[in-house]
């Protein structure tokens, strides 16, 4: 699949998915940015015609490190990549409590995972595409995730 048809997917699914929310709880409940915006960059990015993505993920699920509501997971899903989200409650905009109400609204085969990648924890498993977007920043010593082997050798 295009990346562009990838952006124009998640452009109408960010409207599902704002409708879902206000259905589930008020606004101010949820985490107030969206993260499928980031696909408009990658098409500029990769180019309209690119199918890069499509052939990272051909092979193996996809992780999507600290997703707030969980928005890009439930997207992917949507396109039948195989998804696990991984967060931190205690950090979470809403306590995690977005994404696993949405998970039950979407009746989604999202895997949904905690770990507190600040006092050393752990991803397991094997994923073709990671996404840690907005992430970093938030980390108390970013450099730690970037430089785990067990991390790496995971991935």
């Amino acid at each position: 699949m295009k990346v562009s048809e990838i952006s124009n997917r998640a452009l109408m699914f960010r409207e599902e998915i704002l409708q879902a929310k206000l259905k589930l709880n008020k606004p101010e409940f949820w985490y107030p940015y969206s993260t499928l915006s980031n696909f408009e960059h990658l098409e500029n990015l990769l180019g309209k015609d690119s199918d890069l993505l499509s052939e990272i993920t051909a092979d193996g699920p996809v992780l999507d490190i600290g997703g707030a509501d969980g928005d890009l997971a439930f997207f992917l899903n949507t396109l039948g990549f195989s998804v696990t989200a991984l967060e931190h409650a205690p950090t979470n905009h809403n306590g995690l409590e977005g994404m696993k109400l949405l998970n039950k609204h979407f009746g989604s085969p999202l895997d949904i995972k905690e770990a507190d990648l600040d006092a050393g924890g752990t991803i397991e498993g094997n994923y073709s595409l990671v996404y840690l977007l907005g992430v970093l920043y938030h980390l108390k010593n970013h450099q730690n995730i970037l430089r785990k082997k067990e991390l790496y050798s995971s991935l």
